[in-house]
């Protein structure tokens, strides 16, 4: 199954095997703008990324940040096709779950319903941690994991906001 960017030859040899990694970012302020503009890149290019095989019907099923390639010349590329899957337009299926579980979409981890909004989740996740700087089981987030720490952080926001 061809799946775009990663079966150029040319893109191929360009690959030096570096993978993103979020050792990269450690958390802080955003004040970090040289940083803050390689987060937005790798977004960026991950983005594109899963534009281009959504709107070629292919669901990735393990957009991770070890997933994230970056080439020599800093140009990001989608990796590790091994679990995508074709999809007629608009449609979901089950399947078994495969993947890591922290960037799981939950109708994904509970009831193996795929679909592209299952990438979009996944992709979610991978845009936490650039913001954040933070690894999904980093200890400072808690038992809950990151997508966690943050669901409970945007609650009580708008909750606060709502009686302000």
């Amino acid at each position: 199954m061809k799946t775009g960017w990663l079966d150029q030859k040319n893109e191929k040899k360009k690959m030096m095997g570096k993978k993103f990694d979020m050792t990269h970012f450690q958390p802080g302020p955003p004040g970090l703008s040289s940083c803050w503009q390689d987060r937005v890149k790798i977004a960026d290019g991950a983005a594109k990324g899963l534009l281009y095989l959504h709107e070629n019907n292919i669901i990735h099923r393990d957009v991770t940040p070890s997933n994230i390639l970056l080439t020599h010349d800093n140009k990001v590329l989608l990796g590790d096709f091994g679990l995508a899957r074709t999809l007629i337009e608009d449609s979901s299926y089950s399947t078994d779950c495969v993947g890591n579980l922290a960037y799981m979409a939950p109708e994904y981890a509970e009831f193996g319903k795929v679909s592209i909004k299952t990438d979009v989740y996944a992709f979610g996740v991978v845009l936490l941690q650039l913001i954040t700087g933070l690894r999904t089981t980093d200890k400072r987030v808690g038992e809950k994991g990151l997508v966690g720490w943050v669901r409970i952080r945007v609650v009580n926001s708008v909750k606060l906001n709502a009686y302000n």
